[in-house]
C-alpha cells in the first residue's frame, strides 16, 4: 500500500502511541515528516502490529487540521476509518443503517448497490457521512464528521460576551482608562480559554463516540462473515453425515 499523505513528527508520536494503546488492549483492529508507509515501517522495528497503526492512523484523522485544532480547539473536520475481512452485503448493510438511525435518532434509509453503502445525517451544526466499499474480500468503511459550524455558532457566541462584557466595563465611569483596560483583558482572556476548552473537551468525546460507533459498525460485517462461515460450516457437516450414512 502506497501513500502520499505526510505526517508530522507530532502526528508520529500520537499514531504509534495510540497503536501501541491499541495492541495491548488487544484490539486489532523530519520537517517533511513521514508517509503511512513509513510510519508502519517504524512501528514494526518497535514491535506494534500494523493493523494497530492502520487503525491509529485511520483515528488520527485524515482531515485533522493542526492549525485550527491549536488555535479552537478542534478541526473543521474528522475522518475515521475501519477496514475489516469480509464483503459488506445487503443485510449487513441494513444493520449498518439501523445503527447509524438509532444514534443519531433518524430515519434515512441510505443507499446500498454493488457491494457499496452510502449514509448521510445533515443538521444545522453540521453534518455525518458514511461510506462502506466492499472489494477483494474487505469492506471498508470511512466517516466524515463535518463539526466547523458547531465551533462558528460557539465562536459568534463568545464575541458577543466579550463585545458585551467589553460595553459594560467601559461604560463604569469609575474604572476607566486602565481599570476597565485591565478587566477586558482578564475578561477576554477567560471568555477565549473558556471557549478553547470546551471545543476541545466537545471534540475529544464526540470523537471517542464515533469510534465507538465504527466499531459497532464493524462488527456487523464480521457478524455477517461469521454467520455465512458457519452456514458454511454446517452444510459441510450435513454432507459429510449423509455420505457417512450412505456408507453405512
Amino acid at each position: 500500500m502506497s501513500s502520499k499523505r505526510r505526517y508530522s513528527e507530532k502526528q508520529v508520536t500520537r499514531v504509534l502511541r495510540r497503536a501501541a494503546e491499541i495492541q495491548s488492549a488487544g484490539r486489532t483492529d523530519s520537517a517533511d515528516g513521514l508517509s503511512e508507509d513509513e510510519i508502519l515501517r517504524v512501528g514494526a522495528e518497535v514491535g506494534l502490529d500494523a493493523g494497530a497503526v492502520q487503525k491509529a492512523l485511520a483515528e488520527v484523522g485524515v482531515n485533522d487540521d493542526d492549525a485550527q485544532t491549536r488555535w479552537l480547539g478542534a478541526p473543521e473536520q474528522y475522518e475515521l476509518e475501519r477496514v475489516v475481512e469480509g464483503e459488506l452485503d445487503a443485510h449487513a448493510w441494513r444493520e449498518m443503517v439501523a445503527e447509524l438511525n438509532a444514534t443519531f435518532k433518524q430515519a434515512n434509509p441510505g443507499t446500498f448497490q454493488e457491494g457499496q453503502g452510502a449514509w448521510e445525517h445533515r443538521h444545522e451544526l453540521g453534518y455525518v457521512r458514511v461510506l462502506a466499499v466492499a472489494q477483494r474480500g474487505v469492506t471498508r468503511i470511512r466517516l466524515v464528521a463535518h463539526i466547523d459550524p458547531a465551533i462558528v455558532v460557539g465562536m459568534v457566541i463568545s464575541i458577543a460576551t466579550m463585545l458585551i462584557s467589553t460595553a459594560l466595563l467601559w461604560s463604569a465611569e469609575a474604572m476607566r482608562p486602565w481599570g476597565s483596560l485591565l478587566a477586558t483583558l482578564v475578561v477576554w482572556a477567560t471568555v477565549i480559554l473558556t471557549f478553547r476548552g470546551t471545543v476541545s473537551s466537545s471534540y475529544l468525546k464526540d470523537r471517542a463516540k464515533t469510534s465507538a460507533l465504527m466499531d459497532r459498525l464493524a462488527e456487523h460485517v464480521n457478524a455477517e462473515r461469521h454467520a455465512l462461515a458457519m452456514g458454511i460450516s454446517e452444510t459441510s457437516d450435513v454432507g459429510s453425515t449423509q455420505s457417512l450414512a450412505a456408507d453405512v
